[in-house]
């Protein structure tokens, strides 16, 4: 109760009272969490004693100008404000003012902060695939050419000009500059830049990926003014699961029990992807079910698991999530028995931004994929024949060995282990293009994925 009216006097009276003085320490980008400030910018502001007020009245002053802030409502706490830079501020050095605290800041034309999936202003960013609406990670990367989603502050007026504060309702809102946005280096082609509806200082680029990057990991930056972005990176590795569930961007080894069927995956670190960060488990046993694979059926950017029965060959997917990809957060049939046919891999053969199902028959060999869609990914949407029988050789997997943005299949032949790639393509899928030895014989060994 006294620190209760200690705390109501200093709101009311504004005196500074130890533990609630005011002070500000700092001012940052509320997307690159550096000091990049610019007309319209939304930025931190962070302190002590910030929400003294009601809402707190944030101001720059540039020379005789004194401009008033717009402050979220919803963000004001006594450490920290989300606040958006006036829109009619000037280029050139002013001061931010909280109350009775003030703090040096520089405005530039344009403040280009690019958002990170982690909130960190580096590392994967927040990218988004148009056409499926998933996030873009590792188990569901970029692909050359395909059309992309990507979130930013600070990129300065609309056209028609907006106001500080002031949304545009229902209608997303053109910026009066276009922006350049680099993929490795390479220009990418942007087809619009837009104010989000409804939203105040909150930016969505749509670009396309460049055509000639092969697979691998890039720096993405967004320039617009002659100003620069943070860098944040983007996986452009083709439509294959890669399964990374603690999202560290680096693929995680997923572990199966030969008796008891329990689960685990292993967190892979380092440069090279090959240090030990420790084990989770992802179940606890599960007689009579093997791990088919991973893959994102639900759209939420994190690594799904497969299962299918051994002797009805029913197949689920367990939806997995949380901060080390090991929280279950439900299930669904994928399908019912299947008898006779295993499920050798996922990959998205038609290219809709969803895993398929690849299944291969136990004696014929031969290989059909089934399209799945749906919100949950578990809608059956048709299936075609990826080859006709094979006898003597089994699927080892799927993936996008010549970087044309489609998967191709692994063949293991069960005797000599010799291992070749089918490279498929087609508006399906499904079409046949050619093939290579991936390696000679390896007796002893198998390919796994």
């Amino acid at each position: 109760m006294i620190r209760g009216s200690i705390l109501a006097a200093a709101l009311v009276l504004g005196t500074a009272v130890t533990g609630f003085a005011q002070q500000i320490t700092s001012v940052v980008n509320f997307a690159s969490l550096d000091n990049r400030l610019s007309p319209g910018a939304l930025a931190f502001v962070r302190g002590t004693g910030l929400n003294i007020g009601a809402p707190p009245a944030v101001t720059v002053t540039q020379g005789i100008e004194v401009r008033a802030a717009w402050v979220s409502p919803s963000d004001v706490s006594a450490t920290q404000l989300l606040i958006q830079i006036p829109l009619d501020a000037t280029v050139g050095a002013g001061t931010l003012t909280v109350g009775a605290a003030s703090y040096p800041i520089n405005v530039t034309s344009y403040a280009p902060g690019v958002f990170s999936r982690d909130s960190t202003g580096t590392g994967v960013g927040s990218f988004l695939h148009v056409n499926s609406g998933q996030i873009v990670s590792l188990t569901t990367p970029a692909a050359p050419n395909e059309s992309l989603h990507v979130f930013a502050v600070g990129l300065g007026q609309t056209n028609p000009a907006g106001m500080t504060g002031v949304p545009f309702p229902g209608v997303d809102v053109p910026t009066a500059a276009m922006p350049i946005v680099r993929v490795g280096g390479i220009p990418a082609t942007v087809t619009s830049s837009v104010l989000l509806a409804g939203s105040v200082g909150f930016y969505r680029i749509t670009f396309s990926v460049p055509a000639a990057l092969p697979k691998g990991r890039y720096d993405v930056v967004v320039s617009i003014g002659m100003q620069e972005s943070n860098t944040v990176t983007m996986p452009v590795t083709g439509p294959f699961a890669i399964p990374d569930f603690d999202e560290n961007d680096v693929p995680d080894l997923v572990w199966q029990n030969d008796t008891t069927r329990e689960v685990h995956a292993w967190r892979m670190l380092g440069a090279q992807g090959n240090v030990y960060g420790g084990s989770v488990i992802l179940t606890g046993a599960v007689p009579g079910w093997r791990i088919a694979g991973s893959h994102d059926f639900n759209a939420d950017g994190r690594p799904d698991l497969i299962w299918q029965n051994d002797t009805t060959r029913e197949a689920w997917v367990w939806y997995m999530g949380g901060t080390e990809g090991n929280t279950l957060l439900g299930w669904n049939r994928l399908s019912g028995p299947v008898a006779g046919w295993r499920i050798a891999g996922t990959a998205d053969f038609n290219a809709d931004g969803r895993p398929d199902l690849i299944w291969q028959n136990d004696t014929t060999r031969e290989t059909h994929v089934w399209y799945l869609g749906g919100a949950q990914g578990n809608t059956f949407l048709g299936w075609n024949v990826l080859s006709g029988p094979v006898a003597g050789w089994r699927i080892a997997g799927a993936a996008d060995f010549n970087a044309d943005g489609r998967p191709d299949l692994i063949w293991q032949n069960d005797t000599t282990r010799e291992t070749h790639v089918w490279y498929l393509g087609g508006t399906q899928g499904n079409t046949f293009l050619g093939w290579n030895i991936l390696s000679a014989a390896v007796p002893g060994w198998a390919v796994v994925n």
